[in-house]
Protein backbone atom coordinates (compact mmCIF):
# COMPACT_ATOMS: atom_id res chain seq x y z
CA UNK A 1 0.00 0.00 0.00
CA UNK A 2 2.88 2.26 0.70
CA UNK A 3 4.60 1.47 -2.79
CA UNK A 4 1.15 2.24 -4.51
CA UNK A 5 0.88 5.71 -2.04
CA UNK A 6 4.63 7.02 -3.64
CA UNK A 7 3.42 6.31 -7.06
CA UNK A 8 0.45 8.27 -6.49
CA UNK A 9 2.47 11.04 -4.87
CA UNK A 10 3.77 12.24 -8.43
CA UNK A 11 0.22 12.93 -9.77
CA UNK A 12 -1.24 13.91 -6.16
CA UNK A 13 1.04 16.85 -4.79
CA UNK A 14 -0.12 16.71 -1.32
CA UNK A 15 0.97 13.34 0.02
CA UNK A 16 3.48 13.93 3.09
CA UNK A 17 5.44 10.98 1.70
CA UNK A 18 8.62 10.86 4.57
CA UNK A 19 6.51 11.58 7.16
CA UNK A 20 3.54 8.54 6.12
CA UNK A 21 6.45 6.37 5.53
CA UNK A 22 8.11 7.45 9.04
CA UNK A 23 4.36 6.71 10.64
CA UNK A 24 4.74 3.51 8.90
CA UNK A 25 7.78 2.20 9.97
CA UNK A 26 7.22 3.64 13.86
CA UNK A 27 3.95 1.64 13.86
CA UNK A 28 5.57 -2.04 12.26
CA UNK A 29 9.63 -1.07 13.23
CA UNK A 30 10.26 -5.32 12.54
CA UNK A 31 9.44 -4.45 8.94
CA UNK A 32 11.00 -0.96 7.87
CA UNK A 33 13.63 -1.96 5.48
CA UNK A 34 10.35 -4.28 3.23
CA UNK A 35 8.97 -0.19 3.84
CA UNK A 36 11.65 1.35 2.73
CA UNK A 37 12.24 -0.54 -0.24
CA UNK A 38 8.47 -0.83 -1.69
CA UNK A 39 8.22 3.22 -0.97
CA UNK A 40 11.30 3.42 -3.30
CA UNK A 41 10.02 1.40 -5.84
CA UNK A 42 6.56 2.85 -5.94
CA UNK A 43 8.34 6.30 -5.99
CA UNK A 44 10.44 5.27 -8.78
CA UNK A 45 7.62 4.02 -11.05
CA UNK A 46 5.85 6.99 -10.12
CA UNK A 47 9.09 9.37 -11.34
CA UNK A 48 8.98 7.26 -14.80
CA UNK A 49 5.28 7.32 -15.41
CA UNK A 50 5.31 11.14 -14.37
CA UNK A 51 7.75 11.92 -16.80
CA UNK A 52 6.91 10.15 -19.36
CA UNK A 53 3.37 12.02 -19.35
CA UNK A 54 5.55 15.13 -19.33
CA UNK A 55 7.93 14.44 -22.17
CA UNK A 56 5.18 13.04 -23.95
CA UNK A 57 2.29 15.82 -23.32
CA UNK A 58 4.46 18.42 -22.49
CA UNK A 59 3.25 21.60 -20.38
CA UNK A 60 0.01 20.97 -20.60
CA UNK A 61 -0.03 17.86 -19.14
CA UNK A 62 1.94 19.80 -15.89
CA UNK A 63 -1.07 22.50 -16.51
CA UNK A 64 -3.73 20.15 -16.20
CA UNK A 65 -2.63 17.73 -13.11
CA UNK A 66 -1.13 20.33 -11.56
CA UNK A 67 -1.76 24.06 -12.48
CA UNK A 68 0.19 25.63 -9.66
CA UNK A 69 3.35 23.53 -9.34
CA UNK A 70 4.88 26.22 -11.98
CA UNK A 71 4.27 28.86 -9.73
CA UNK A 72 6.19 26.77 -6.64
CA UNK A 73 8.51 28.59 -4.79
CA UNK A 74 11.56 25.76 -5.86
CA UNK A 75 10.97 25.98 -9.76
CA UNK A 76 12.94 28.86 -10.47
CA UNK A 77 15.85 27.78 -7.92
CA UNK A 78 15.58 23.98 -9.79
CA UNK A 79 15.39 25.46 -13.06
CA UNK A 80 18.96 26.51 -12.41
CA UNK A 81 20.58 24.25 -10.25
CA UNK A 82 19.63 21.23 -12.82
CA UNK A 83 21.29 23.64 -15.80
CA UNK A 84 24.49 23.84 -13.62
CA UNK A 85 24.67 20.68 -12.09
CA UNK A 86 22.30 18.08 -13.85
CA UNK A 87 22.28 14.68 -12.13
CA UNK A 88 23.67 15.90 -9.01
CA UNK A 89 21.14 18.42 -8.74
CA UNK A 90 18.61 15.26 -9.47
CA UNK A 91 19.82 13.52 -6.54
CA UNK A 92 20.81 16.28 -4.31
CA UNK A 93 16.82 17.47 -4.59
CA UNK A 94 15.45 14.14 -4.47
CA UNK A 95 17.31 13.15 -1.63
CA UNK A 96 16.41 16.09 0.53
CA UNK A 97 12.65 15.79 2.16
CA UNK A 98 10.95 18.33 0.32
CA UNK A 99 8.55 17.77 -3.05
CA UNK A 100 10.97 16.90 -6.07
CA UNK A 101 8.07 17.27 -8.85
CA UNK A 102 9.33 20.87 -10.28
CA UNK A 103 12.49 18.89 -10.79
CA UNK A 104 10.91 16.29 -12.64
CA UNK A 105 9.39 18.71 -14.74
CA UNK A 106 12.24 20.32 -15.61
CA UNK A 107 14.25 17.34 -16.21
CA UNK A 108 11.55 16.07 -18.22
CA UNK A 109 10.93 18.78 -20.49
CA UNK A 110 14.60 19.14 -20.91
CA UNK A 111 14.48 15.78 -21.88
CA UNK A 112 17.35 14.41 -19.53
CA UNK A 113 17.38 10.42 -20.17
CA UNK A 114 15.06 8.31 -18.30
CA UNK A 115 17.44 5.75 -17.47
CA UNK A 116 19.87 8.29 -15.61
CA UNK A 117 17.30 10.15 -14.18
CA UNK A 118 15.77 7.37 -13.13
CA UNK A 119 18.88 5.69 -10.96
CA UNK A 120 19.71 9.31 -9.68
CA UNK A 121 16.37 9.46 -8.42
CA UNK A 122 16.55 5.94 -7.17
CA UNK A 123 19.74 6.31 -5.39
CA UNK A 124 18.60 9.63 -3.60
CA UNK A 125 15.20 8.03 -2.64
CA UNK A 126 17.20 5.10 -1.10
CA UNK A 127 19.33 7.44 0.66
CA UNK A 128 16.31 9.86 1.68
CA UNK A 129 14.20 6.97 3.17
CA UNK A 130 16.90 4.92 5.14
CA UNK A 131 18.20 8.07 6.61
CA UNK A 132 14.86 8.43 8.16
CA UNK A 133 14.00 4.92 8.78
CA UNK A 134 16.87 4.44 10.93
CA UNK A 135 16.02 7.92 12.75
CA UNK A 136 12.52 6.48 13.16
CA UNK A 137 13.89 2.75 14.36
CA UNK A 138 16.94 3.59 16.15
CA UNK A 139 16.02 7.24 17.34
CA UNK A 140 12.59 8.83 16.94
CA UNK A 141 12.89 11.11 19.18
CA UNK A 142 15.55 12.65 16.84
CA UNK A 143 12.83 13.12 14.17
CA UNK A 144 10.73 15.54 16.44
CA UNK A 145 13.92 18.00 16.35
CA UNK A 146 13.17 18.14 12.45
CA UNK A 147 11.06 20.50 12.60
CA UNK A 148 9.00 19.94 8.96
CA UNK A 149 9.15 16.49 9.55
CA UNK A 150 7.79 16.92 12.59
CA UNK A 151 4.85 19.28 11.61
CA UNK A 152 4.25 16.60 8.72
CA UNK A 153 3.70 13.61 11.76
CA UNK A 154 1.62 15.72 13.77
CA UNK A 155 -0.66 16.18 10.80
CA UNK A 156 -0.81 12.83 10.21
CA UNK A 157 -1.74 11.98 13.65
CA UNK A 158 -4.91 14.45 13.21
Amino acid sequence: ALGLLALLDYFFVVIPLVAVLITSILAAPQHWVKLIITTTVGSVIGTILFSILVRHYGIHFIEMVSPDLMKHAMWQSTEKWISEYGFGAVFGISALPITDHPMIVIASLAKMPLMPLSIAITLAKLTKYFFFGALAVYAPQKLLKIKPISKEIQEIGK
